[in-house]
């Protein structure tokens, strides 16, 4: 499988690796390739995105959304709410 990033995760990554939340984004980023619909940081379908995108929690206000197409992951957000 093979994985994208959007321009504004990677700036949002950095972010998460300053506050020494790196590691926990990188567990959710390895449960998505696992399984898309169960396991780490509460994985919820988003409707109005289409098929495929679902988000998962890292913090209270902070979201991971990754849209799973094909062989491909596709990280779209990884700050803020979608």
């Amino acid at each position: 499988m093979r994985y994208e990033f959007a321009p504004g995760v990677v700036a949002d990554l950095t972010l998460f690796r300053n506050e020494g939340r790196d590691r926990f984004v990188l567990e959710l980023v390895e449960a998505v390739r696992r399984d898309r619909h169960t396991g780490l940081g509460k994985p919820e379908p988003l409707k109005h995105l289409g098929p495929g995108v679902w988000s998962r929690r890292i913090t209270q206000e902070h979201r991971l959304v990754p849209a799973v197409k094909d062989d491909r992951i596709c990280f779209l957000q990884a700050r803020y709410h979608y």
